[in-house]
């Protein structure tokens, strides 16, 4: 049986995540988004960012939503993605500079995308509540993620800071 080849779009909503300010090295509150099943266990296997500033972005994983915890046992970091902010003609990331079809380089969006992946995601909110994954209707797995800014240049807040993540995912296990 080969391995699940289905890869499913994942997105935050650039209208309610992500929206405040934040200052150089500083980390968003968790967002957490809604996975297209209800298991647990996930391969993460492209993500796309877009933003209309050209920043230094990192994105973080965590198995739980509560997450940033003062321990070791309360922290559930899993992993991070660098997107450095691109510059002249070549980038210094995977990704490129986008102008509208208009023309105008004020509305220029900055378009990041990595694939390639095939990091094992575990949501360990939903796997505690449904350890043999039966899940009863109305539960969901989700991806639990923060966003940092590295640039020297502060993230905009709400519709000037404009960014959408975009994690392409697809099931762990074989499929028949």
């Amino acid at each position: 049986m080969p391995l699940s080849a289905y890869q499913v779009p994942v997105a935050s909503d650039p209208t309610l995540h992500f929206l405040p300010a934040l200052t150089t090295n500083q980390i968003s509150a968790n967002v957490d988004l809604v996975l297209p099943m209800k298991q647990a266990y996930w391969f993460i296997r492209a993500i796309t960012l877009v933003s209309v500033q050209n920043l230094d972005w990192e994105l973080w994983l965590f198995s739980r939503a509560a997450n940033l915890g003062t321990t070791f046992v309360t922290d559930f970091f899993l992993g991070v993605w660098q997107f450095q902010a691109l510059s002249g003609t070549a980038p210094a990331a995977p990704g490129f500079t986008v102008a509208p079809a208009n023309g105008d380089p004020l509305l220029a969006s900055f378009h990041y995308y990595v694939d390639g992946n095939m990091f094992p995601y575990l949501d360990l909110d939903q796997q505690k509540t449904y350890p043999t994954q039966t899940v009863p209707g109305g539960a969901a797995a989700h991806i639990h993620c923060r966003l940092v800014n590295r640039s020297v240049t502060a993230k905009s807040v709400d519709a000037d800071g404009a960014l959408k993540v975009t994690f392409h995912v697809a099931q762990q296990g074989l499929q028949a």
